[in-house]
């Protein structure tokens, strides 16, 4: 019945509400055993926020042994769900290998599930991804932005700092030229450019005319 359903909501929501307040000694002792406790019974119900909750706690919260292989099954369950957050967690799991294999592509393919529907720290994950392993620069940049269009001062920094070492990127050094009076003029360029970790590479070109 309708009543019945809106009790298994009301249900729900305050387990989610206790554990939220023992995780975190919000107008109680802190105790974590009893926030994990309630989790579970609201995770019971399908509770996404649980369920990342949960995963969160197992990953090694203090008060807790952490369990790696429970942090992944948790984090699974919420990505299952279709969880934004949960598709952000399973992707760090895999990144981080927690409870599964390090597979890098698959912690990218569930950072990009997770940024596609809005989630600003998978943004900077998949920012990070692409600038580090793809060295796609153009797709880091991208990412960046959105991020920083939906995030704080911190990633409009971030992006910032990426655009200045762009700018940076190749830097002419010096130009001149050289003849021997007769038939041959050498046109010499020494030119640095430095890679997106900036590392510095230096260049001479020596043209013969």
């Amino acid at each position: 019945t309708l009543a019945d359903a809106m009790h298994g909501i009301y249900e729900k929501y305050g387990y989610c509400v206790l554990g939220a307040l023992y995780l975190n000694g919000w107008g109680v002792n802190k105790n974590v055993e009893l926030a994990l406790e309630n989790y579970k019974m609201a995770a019971a119900y399908g509770d996404k926020t649980a369920l990342n909750q949960i995963g969160y706690i197992y990953m090694g919260v203090e008060g807790i042994e952490a369990n790696p292989e429970q942090a992944f099954y948790w984090v699974n369950e919420a990505a299952k769900k279709g969880s934004d957050v949960g598709y952000n967690n399973l992707g760090y799991c895999y990144k981080e290998a927690i409870g599964v294999e390090r597979d890098i592509e698959k912690a990218a393919e569930y950072f990009k599930k997770a940024a596609d529907m809005g989630y600003v720290i998978a943004m900077l994950e998949l920012a990070d991804y692409y600038q580090e392993v793809l060295i796609s620069p153009d797709k880091a940049k991208m990412w960046l932005t959105k991020a920083a269009e939906l995030g704080n001062s911190d990633d409009q920094s971030k992006l910032a700092e990426m655009e200045k070492k762009e700018e940076d990127l190749i830097t002419i050094d010096k130009i001149w030229v050289d003849s021997d009076g007769v038939k041959n003029v050498h046109v010499y360029c020494d030119w640095s450019a430095k890679n997106l970790d900036g590392e510095s590479l230096t260049f001479c070109v020596n043209y013969i005319a």
